[in-house]
């Protein structure tokens, strides 16, 4: 409402039409020009026949007073005065003659009394519509509906039910974070995908978003998200605690969050705009329940990798260490080993490896033997051993946690091959080639006994071996691998996360076999995939275009990989702010390019920035901030050295580049023999 009619409402409904304009527009100001919060308001002025000033006086002591205030029942003043019912009832009226209305509604307005109430995405909503529905005690009531049969009982005692029977932590509580489905999305999680895009479901929200944006507890803000008055919120937040449903709802909120974390949906788009909902969520009173415990672990997990990627290391270590603590109490055991990977892995990232290495070492002394930490704990130990030259140490680990393994099943199977060749990676290094080349030629013969997967976590635990191929030099056998799960013509590839990294990894394969023409057009198939499941500006789009700049920027098409290397650093910043890894990986290969592309004051320019980033946020001593210095130092902007510079050999390149590496799946398309020396 604009700040007249807001005026015109209070004179009219507290019957003073000499009620001055400043102390109208004062309240009204104050009520945010909510029409039901200035109704309520001036009713019940009236009614105690207390001034606006008074009113207000108490309005400012705090949330208490204000949902006192604004819950207080009072009668509608003119029902014929031309101002909706919505209008003109109580906050609790309101509530109920929605949910009898449109009970969705009702539903959705109850969880967001727990969300922050802005930039509230429609993919929450849609989350929450699938959880709900997802009950057997939903599609009775739905195949109810459907057969004709009208509710009886009154709208509060419905969603008490709801709440009681169809709780959505219920659905959500059967998935483990470290399930043997590999991290990867169950049948359900596919179901996620197809409902998002269901156009009946699409119809039901915006029919339940029009009543509320009708009774005005919601408002359309840009890019198609809500924002939600907090006056609303907090009468929200009263009504349920009276009717005994908060704690519910707060659940189902902690598990709408957590769905949405780990959906395909959720993974794409996830970014620190998203920090002030998972703060709302988990600062609500939750019960102390296994199904709320789990959620707020997927959650505060999310926070921790947004805070990485941003490079604010310091916080995503104290959020996984408040992961480590408190399951240490919940006693939940597979959540207490998954904390403790996180906290080692954020401890590699700020250079303690000592540390991390010591956490995963007393984790593995405890994990046993069944559990389904144990394989990715040994993997993450034996790769920061290989990471800090301890290679004796990653050969004992790993032919003593390969000796535990046995051979009866796809997974035992994959996991020893996995191991295997992290194995020939140890021995390698210790100069015992012919040993280090059989331990690989066993790994790729415990590969040909895998069973073919078409189910997207097979494939996916496929693809990372894939990468390990990579890694070891074994161009071909990765790309053997990866086309296992794709169709001949390539045009005709299923989109969906899974396929897009398999792609990614064939289009890497290729690249490291001089092959780039066909490797960019393989990664610009994976680009045309995502555009096919991800709305713009995802994490995902950001690193397909940035493995297509790479690729672009060794075949020499520099002008395309800069256009390309500028779209990434525009859409990372968008996800995690102008610092992190992600956005400062992005300026040291702009400066390569301009370097280049004989640019040499821009790209000095680049790297200085990118230097003092680095320095700021990851410390002198990092990877990252010892690339740039070493780029500096081959960088001349003396155009008179052109000759020197353009001349500069690909071994030259490989050394400012190494410390760029890009995420999996590209590593250095420069490292390509690392058997060589054998």
């Amino acid at each position: 409402m604009s700040d007249s009619e807001s005026v015109q409402m209070i004179r009219e409904i507290s019957s003073n039409s000499s009620l001055s304009i400043e102390a109208a527009s004062a309240l009204s100001t104050r009520l945010e020009n909510l029409p039901l919060a200035i109704a309520q308001a001036s009713a019940y002025m009236q009614d105690t026949s207390m001034s606006i000033d008074r009113y207000l006086r108490i309005l400012n002591k705090g949330d208490a007073a204000e949902s006192e205030l604004l819950s207080k029942n009072f009668e509608a003043v003119d029902r014929d005065a031309g101002i909706s019912r919505a209008v003109m009832a109580t906050w609790t009226v309101s509530f109920e003659e929605l949910t009898m209305r449109n009970s969705l509604a009702a539903g959705i307005l109850s969880l967001l009394a727990f969300f922050n109430c802005q930039a509230i995405q429609r993919q929450f909503l849609t989350v929450y519509m699938y959880l709900e529905e997802s009950s057997p005690e939903a599609r009775n009531q739905t195949e109810d509906k459907s057969n004709g049969s009208q509710p009886t009982e009154d709208c509060t005692s419905r969603l008490e039910e709801d709440c009681e029977s169809a709780d959505a932590n219920v659905v959500f509580s059967g998935r483990d974070c470290h399930s043997q489905e590999d991290n990867y999305n169950s049948k359900d999680e596919h179901m996620d995908e197809n409902y998002y895009q269901n156009e009946a479901n699409s119809i039901r929200l915006e029919q339940a978003l029009g009543a509320l944006k009708a009774f005005s507890f919601l408002r359309e803000s840009k890019n198609e998200k809500l924002d939600m008055h907090r006056l609303v919120q907090l009468a929200t937040t009263a009504w349920l605690m009276r009717k005994g449903l908060a704690k519910s709802f707060v659940g189902k909120a902690l598990t709408t969050m957590a769905r949405f974390c780990e959906s395909d949906y959720g993974r794409r788009t996830l970014s620190y705009k998203d920090f002030p909902h998972f703060q709302a969520v988990l600062s609500a009173n939750a019960e102390d329940s296994t199904e709320n415990n789990s959620s707020t672990f997927f959650i505060r997990h999310n926070m921790a990798t947004i805070y990485s990627s941003m490079g604010y290391l310091t916080l995503a270590l104290d959020v996984s260490e408040a992961m480590v603590e408190t399951q240490a109490h919940n006693g939940h055991e597979e959540l207490f080993f998954e904390a403790i990977q996180l906290r080692s892995d954020i401890l590699g990232s700020l250079n303690r490896e000592q540390e991390a290495k010591q956490a995963l070492a007393a984790l593995i002394a405890i994990l046993p033997q069944e559990s389904i930490s144990k394989f990715s704990t040994v993997s993450l130990l034996a790769e920061l051993y290989l990471k800090s030259e301890d290679y004796r140490e990653a050969k004992d680990l790993l032919v003593s946690a390969i000796a535990e393994l046995k051979e009866d099943d796809a997974q035992s199977l994959g996991e020893k091959a996995f191991l295997k060749v992290q194995l020939s990676m140890a021995i390698a290094n210790m100069d015992c080639a012919s040993e280090a080349r059989e331990t690989f030629s066993e790994a790729s013969k415990l590969v040909d006994k895998l069973p073919g997967c078409s189910k997207p976590s097979g494939m996916a635990f496929n693809n990372n071996l894939a990468r390990m191929f990579i890694s070891q030099g074994k161009f071909k056998e990765a790309e053997r691998l990866c086309r296992q799960f794709l169709p001949k013509n390539l045009a005709n590839v299923e989109a969906s996360n899974t396929t897009i990294e398999i792609l990614g990894t064939l289009a890497d394969a290729m690249g490291k076999q001089d092959r780039f023409s066909e490797a960019i057009d393989v990664q610009r198939r994976a680009l045309h995939c995502i555009k096919q499941v991800c709305e713009p500006g995802n994490e995902m789009e950001a690193e397909a275009f940035e493995n297509l700049g790479i690729l672009q920027y060794v075949r020499g098409l520099l002008d395309d990989a800069e256009e390309s290397m500028a779209h990434v650093s525009r859409l990372y910043e968008d996800l995690y702010g102008d610092a992190g890894n992600h956005i400062l990986r992005c300026m040291g290969y702009l400066g390569l390019i301009k370097h280049r592309q004989c640019k040499w004051e821009e790209a000095q320019s680049i790297m200085e920035k990118g230097f003092l980033r680095s320095v700021m946020v990851f410390g002198p001593e990092h990877e990252m901030t010892l690339g740039f210095m070493r780029s500096l130092s081959s960088f001349t902007v003396d155009s008179s050295e052109s000759d020197i510079v353009s001349s500069e050999s690909e071994d030259e390149i490989c050394l400012s580049t190494v410390v760029f590496k890009p995420k999996e799946p590209f590593l250095m398309f420069w490292n390509k023999e690392p058997f060589q020396q054998m």
